[in-house]
Order: C-alpha cells, then structure tokens, then sequence
C-alpha cells in the first residue's frame, strides 16, 4: 500500500543536499496526521522547504509525487485538483521530512501548496511489536474539504 508515495518522497530526501535536507526535516515525526478526524484541514503555513529551492530534477521527483496522489482521484477530479496546483504556482509547494530514512522506521512527511495538504505517516508499530508498520496518509483541500468553504 502506497509504496510509490513513499518510494518518491524517500527519492526526494535522498537527493537533498545537507543544505536542503536541514531546511526541509521536521524536528520530529507526529502521533497523527494533522487535525486527524477533523472537518476541515489546519491552515498552518507551509513547513519545510519551499519547491523554488529545488533543483529541476527534485522539482520533477515532487511534482510525481503530488500526481501520484492525484492519480487515486477520479479522473475529472484529479484534473482540476492538477489545474488548481499549477494556477497556484508550483514554486509555492513546500516539502517537509521527519524521521528515518531507513526501511521499517518511523517517517512522516507532508507536500503543502495553497490549494492542498498532503500527509504521510508511518510511526505506529504492528501488533508484532514492529516499528512503522502502519501507514496514514491523507490529501486535504485547503479550500474547504468536502466542498464546505473554510469559516
């Protein structure tokens, strides 16, 4: 289950430089996703770097991960989502990183542009005792989910 979105983002960790790598990484990985279970999403600011500090070849491994996402939806809906995301300008798109990079370990990550969040966790152990074991991950329209404008 969702090997490809976490196959792209640890591509993406691997290539940053030292630079880039402290600017995106996260003090430590969350329990949750953010506002898990709640109606709406955080509207936090963007965490980690920013996809204008990218270079070309990291802002093209983002920019598949961000389809790959929008792949799951329908396909008119994944369009306009897509549409949304390049009216808003993909140098807007942050990228934050917690934890290992190593398999079985503990991660988190979150892709963040004006118009959508996007959450990976894999921090909570199986019933075996076995560390990051089971995956949460979520996309949230920061427009208002489930077409329910922001108050």
């Amino acid at each position: 289950m969702l090997a490809k979105e976490e196959t792209l983002a640890l591509q993406l960790v691997a290539s940053l430089t030292p630079e880039q790598k402290k600017e995106a990484t996260l003090e430590k990985v969350p329990a949750e996703v953010h506002n898990a279970g709640a109606a709406q999403p955080a509207t936090d600011l963007p965490k980690g770097i920013m996809a204008s500090k990218l270079t070309g070849e990291q802002k093209s491994t983002l920019r598949s991960l961000v389809e790959e996402y929008a792949n799951g939806f329908p396909p008119d809906v994944a369009k306009e989502r897509m549409e949304a995301i390049r009216a808003g300008g993909t140098d807007a798109i942050s990228f934050a990183w917690a934890g290992s990079e190593k398999e079985g370990e503990p991660r988190y990550y979150c892709v963040q542009g004006p118009t959508f969040q996007i959450e990976f966790i894999n921090a909570q152990a199986d019933s075996a005792g076995n560390p990051a074991n089971h995956i949460h991950s979520v996309w949230r329209d920061v427009r208002g989910d489930f077409n329910i404008p922001l108050k």
